[in-house]
């Protein structure tokens, strides 16, 4: 039993969440006119030269609204350079420190060294009149990047590829290399962000894939022998954007009509928004908390154990980035649920009658049921493999970018290898490439400012 102060604290962190989704989702005039206020206010800062405070205040209303008027404006206001100057760049130096310290793991990345060969890695070398690519994933990595290596020099010898980890373009994070005279890849299957990138600026170039399309399916796949104990499976950080709570919601209501999933939360710590002990928490508040089973910090491999034991994952967040845990559910065998409106609502075509199901607040009860009792009869492994490996990403990225190298006269000898994407670094396919690249990275050292 939870006592009265837990209970309190329970109510405040759901209400907390639901008044930030009122304004952020559910009231479209609250979002416009948050987003107004901001860009007002944005206006005067701008006129009295806090470019800085501007710029931050800029993006915060284009990620406001959809309102098309709105957005336009500030788009119109980000592409003229005299108006704001060098603030981009300032809001980037500026927020550096506060970047690294959002990062979970910010003691292996606070030497802009160790982005080298994990968050920035090259696939692709430099030869005569033929330049070399170079992958940047995850969104925090873009600031570091940006401040400690010399961006000219770099994107003379390298495409620029930028994976985002979340969704919602118009942040300085991104901002930054619009200014750049080449081209920039930019990675994303994201329709109302492929518009922006079009609309911002000319030398960002759309590549239609994007971050949880890089899952290694050697790794993730259904281990022999292990039974189908848990019914249902959450592969998240403690942050309460993942909305925990509202699956415990739909198990309880299960549970008020006789049926008892079992759950099994595999987690690590996130924003700082919550722990896990306030997720477990809000798992006894719903009634629910001896359904959870909890596992924190593991392994890949040991993550696609736990995953296997499942019978069908659930991803319920409302908004994010590319999320690749559903993906890596589905390499396991394990379909998936995705809530309705994920993100700007895109129908994504990895949830299909192969893959699993959309559902909303009021239908996850009745989805959880009827999928944890057909689970075998979805096949989301096949779908993946003939849909959504690293394989088929690097196609579509490597003909992208060679269709921009020849438009503009250059060579184009050799294709980009291989690689895959992990939550603390990204890796070869082959592992045999790290050595390949000696001397790129030798030179990326050299650029550091």
């Amino acid at each position: 039993m939870l006592t009265a102060s837990e209970r309190n604290t329970v109510r405040r962190q759901l209400f907390r969440v639901r008044f930030r989704e009122f304004f952020q989702f559910d009231s479209s005039v609250a979002g416009i006119l948050s987003a107004s206020v901001a860009l007002l206010f944005g206006v005067a800062f701008a006129v009295i030269g806090r470019n800085s405070r501007a710029l931050e205040l800029f993006t915060a209303a284009h990620r406001a609204t959809r309102f098309r008027p709105v957005r336009s404006l500030v788009e119109r206001i980000l592409r003229q350079p005299p108006i704001l100057g060098g603030a981009i760049a300032l809001r980037v130096n500026d927020s550096y420190d506060r970047y690294l310290e959002s990062i979970a793991s910010s003691g292996a990345h606070r030497n802009p060294q160790n982005l080298i060969g994990s968050r920035l890695i090259v696939v692709k070398s430099p030869v005569t009149n033929e330049r070399g690519v170079i992958v940047i994933d995850y969104t925090y990595t873009f600031p570091i990047v940006a401040r400690h290596f010399d961006l000219a020099a770099l994107s003379r010898k390298y495409y620029i590829v930028l994976e985002p980890s979340w969704i919602g373009f118009c942040t300085p994070e991104i901002l930054i290399y619009s200014r750049l005279s080449e081209p920039v890849f930019v990675e994303t299957n994201e329709p109302p962000d492929i518009e922006f990138l079009r609309r911002i600026s000319p030398n960002f170039v759309h590549v239609h894939t994007q971050g949880n399309c890089w899952v290694d399916h050697r790794i993730f796949r259904p281990v022999p022998g292990v039974a189908k104990d848990i019914d249902v499976s959450m592969v998240s950080a403690w942050a309460d954007y993942k909305r925990h709570a509202g699956v415990f919601a739909a198990l309880g209501r299960l549970r008020q009509r006789g049926v008892k999933l079992r759950t099994l939360l595999i987690g690590y710590s996130g924003d700082g928004s919550l722990t896990r002990d306030d997720v477990l928490r809000q798992a006894r508040y719903f009634g629910v908390g001896d359904q959870i089973e909890i596992q924190e910090n593991l392994s890949i491999q040991q993550v696609t154990a736990e995953l296997t034991r499942s019978k069908v994952h659930v991803l319920w967040s409302r908004r994010e980035g590319f999320n690749r845990a559903i993906i890596e559910a589905m390499l396991t065998g394990v379909p998936g649920i995705l809530r309705a409106g994920h993100n700007y609502g895109h129908h994504y075509p990895y949830i299909n009658p192969m893959t699993g199901k959309f559902a909303n607040e009021a239908t996850l009860p009745a989805v959880l049921l009827e999928m944890t009792e057909r689970h075998a009869d979805y096949d989301p492994r096949r779908w993946v493999m003939e849909n959504m490996t690293p394989q088929i990403a690097t196609g579509r990225l490597n003909e992208t970018i060679k269709r921009v190298a020849l438009s503009r006269g250059e060579r184009w000898s050799t294709d980009i290898v291989t690689r895959t994407v992990q939550l603390k670094s990204a890796a070869y396919w082959d592992v045999d490439d790290a050595q390949r690249f000696d001397a790129d990275y030798a030179y990326l050292r050299s650029l550091l400012r």
